[in-house]
């Protein structure tokens, strides 16, 4: 025998994402009516436990929600940003007498700093000086912090995406 379960029993529970519990509702009655059910309002078990994984599914979208959220407000403390590479290199004069032209022990000059990006296409390449190397390598750093950020977004909103697209593509799974 199928237990049947009244309305006001699912009044309680909360509402996950606004209208998708209510559109659930209206699905399983309209089930109930067509299966010739009296009482529209009332449910059958299986229904219900399409209702409670449908209320699953939307806490997964308020849980991304949040993350998306979290990574919203870390990507504003991220400050200056530069894209690139730093490398340090030494440089040899060729001129004659000098400490970088010793065939015995040859000391070459530097080291200099290269900080290389690429921006609208054009490569750009700029000398570093020592006093500013902690704060290039601060704002290289989140660079790349700012792009595993967009990278984690980017991977919750396709999830949210498609949990979307199933919820309201398989309307009676």
């Amino acid at each position: 025998m199928m237990e049947f379960l009244d309305q006001g029993d699912f009044q309680k529970c909360p509402r996950l994402v606004p209208g998708v519990w209510a559109r659930s509702w209206r699905r399983a009655c309209a089930a109930a009516s067509l299966a010739g059910v009296s009482g529209a309002s009332r449910l059958i078990l299986s229904d219900s436990i399409y209702m409670l994984s449908d209320m699953k599914n939307n806490s997964r979208i308020q849980v991304i929600d949040e993350k998306i959220k979290a990574l919203k407000a870390t990507l504003i403390t991220l400050g200056l940003l530069r894209p690139g590479s730093l490398s340090r290199q030494y440089h040899v004069c060729r001129k004659p007498g000098c400490r970088c032209q010793d065939p015995n022990k040859p000391r070459r000059h530097g080291p200099y700093y290269h900080f290389d990006y690429v921006h609208q296409g054009k490569k750009t390449t700029r000398f570093i000086r020592a006093g500013q190397l902690s704060e290039v390598r601060r704002q290289l750093l989140a660079f790349k912090q700012l792009r595993r950020l967009v990278d984690q977004w980017i991977t919750l909103s396709l999830e949210k995406a498609e949990r979307l697209r199933q919820a309201t593509a398989n309307p009676n799974l």
